[in-house]
């Protein structure tokens, strides 16, 4: 069984859904939340991951990955990002400043 088999079985526990539930609330089909599963559909389209996410109410990586948390925005990320691994300003150059040519 893989992670998104996993996660998708989680998720749906923790709900106290079945199938035909998920189906409702994501509008993938049953028979394809059926094949995922079982494991006979080991690659579904993102498309369709992104509904079931959605239903479940959390982000498409968290269901990928069992991500507990959502993932830092690009904006977030350098706000949280620790101190000595930020860049600073580029300091202006002056006349000592070599040039390659």
């Amino acid at each position: 069984m893989n992670d998104l088999t996993k996660n998708i079985r989680r998720e749906m526990t923790s709900r106290g859904w079945n199938a035909y539930d998920l189906e409702r609330e994501s509008k993938v089909p049953q028979s394809t939340i059926h094949r995922i599963l079982s494991g006979k559909h080991n690659d579904p389209r993102t498309s369709t991951i992104v509904k079931l996410a959605k239903a479940f109410k959390i982000t498409e990586e968290q269901l990928r990955y069992s991500i507990t948390e959502p993932l830092p925005t690009v904006s977030g990320a350098i706000e949280n990002t620790p101190p000595k691994y930020q860049l600073s300003a580029f300091d202006t150059w002056d006349e000592n400043t070599p040039l390659r040519k």
